[in-house]
């Protein structure tokens, strides 16, 4: 889930009481990428940190509050 939460997005408040809160780490992102087979896919918020720290390259997308980055295999 995000940091801070989209107050817009309705269709997900189901899912917030099982969620994982834990913030994205290094294995875990090693772990994506060993089991996908062709891109792993971040969504996040525009202006986060975690696209230049992973190495995701940035999707343009000039409106919204989030953003997808992947990384292709």
């Amino acid at each position: 889930m995000f940091k801070q939460s989209v107050q817009q997005s309705v269709h997900l408040q189901p899912l917030k009481e099982i969620a994982c809160y834990d913030a994205l780490s290094k294995e875990t992102v090693q772990e994506a990428l060993r089991v996908a087979k062709k891109a792993v896919v971040l969504k996040a918020e525009s202006q986060s940190s975690l696209f230049d720290e992973f190495g995701f390259k940035r999707l343009d997308r000039r409106r919204g509050t989030v953003t997808y980055g992947t990384i292709d295999l």
